[in-house]
């Protein structure tokens, strides 16, 4: 290979590489991060680290955290940014995208449980109409049978064959007639399940519904949306109380705000504790 063609191979490998990784999703979520991260900036600005010297009893310079310059400076912003940003309005729109994803989810799950449902019942329709189509079939064809095996009596009555030689004829034609069935049968399977309506029937469908297992992990997912929502409202009730009525930030129900603050750390935990019983309970 030439060198030309080996740097046109390179380009090609590295731009599948790239391609690989730069998808839509993956931008979305870089997108979403890098927001995140911008948005907390202001809070990586409040505390500062000051050396402090320690006489007593350790005779060593420690590290303690104080409030910074910058957020005396700007303290009044910071406070303002910190309640309603941070805390309500970004709590308020992942819990309005839980929810409204969910409901979305919901509905299709229904569309595609009824879809379902009708599919089920056309099958069950189209399969009565071709077993009546059979019965005919075979109707038709055992009575054919039946003039033929008339006319093999009446035959065998005029040569006056033997007693025996009726029997086995006897015999024959209704072995003929057992198979004759059996050929009309299986042609009207064969026609069913080689008929291309009902294999282009077959793949939309299994095109369109997802498996029994995707709608698992679906209802899943919806759980643990459901459970998000159940535990995230009560901080975010919280946060709205606390901004709502002033003077619950008075010293005097200081012990109320901490309790309440404490409750919902503690919702906070065990709501990342039961995704993993979900997870387990349900697969």
């Amino acid at each position: 290979m030439s060198k030309v063609q080996i740097g046109h191979s390179c380009k090609r490998q590295t731009s599948t590489q790239v391609g690989i990784w730069v998808t839509p999703f993956n931008m979305a979520v870089a997108c979403v991060l890098t927001a995140w991260y911008v948005l907390l900036w202001p809070m990586f600005t409040t505390f500062s680290l000051r050396w402090v010297l320690l006489p007593d009893p350790s005779n060593s310079t420690v590290a303690i955290a104080w409030i910074s310059d910058f957020h005396l400076r700007h303290e009044e912003v910071l406070n303002f940014y910190n309640s309603y940003v941070i805390n309500l309005m970004t709590v308020a729109f992942q819990l309005t995208t839980v929810v409204v994803c969910s409901i979305a989810v919901s509905i299709r799950i229904v569309k595609m449980a009824r879809k379902r449902k009708n599919m089920s019942n056309g099958a069950g329709v189209s399969a009565s109409r071709v077993i009546s189509s059979m019965e005919q079939k075979s109707g038709a064809a055992k009575s054919q049978l039946t003039v033929s095996t008339v006319a093999s009596r009446a035959s065998n009555r005029v040569v006056s064959m033997p007693r025996v030689d009726r029997e086995e004829s006897f015999i024959d034609q209704e072995a003929l007639e057992e198979m004759a069935c059996g050929q009309t049968k299986e042609v009207g399977c064969s026609e069913i399940s080689t008929h291309p309506k009902n294999q282009m029937s077959k793949t939309k469908s299994d095109q369109k519904l997802p498996a029994s297992n995707e709608l698992k992990v679906i209802r899943m997912l919806l759980l643990v949306c459901l459970v998000y929502v159940i535990f995230i409202m009560p901080t975010f009730l919280l946060f709205v109380f606390q901004q709502l009525f002033k003077e619950l930030r008075e010293p005097r129900y200081m012990g109320g705000q901490l309790l309440a603050t404490s409750v919902s750390m503690l919702l906070l935990a065990i709501n990342s504790s039961a995704n993993f019983i979900i997870y387990v309970y349900m697969s």
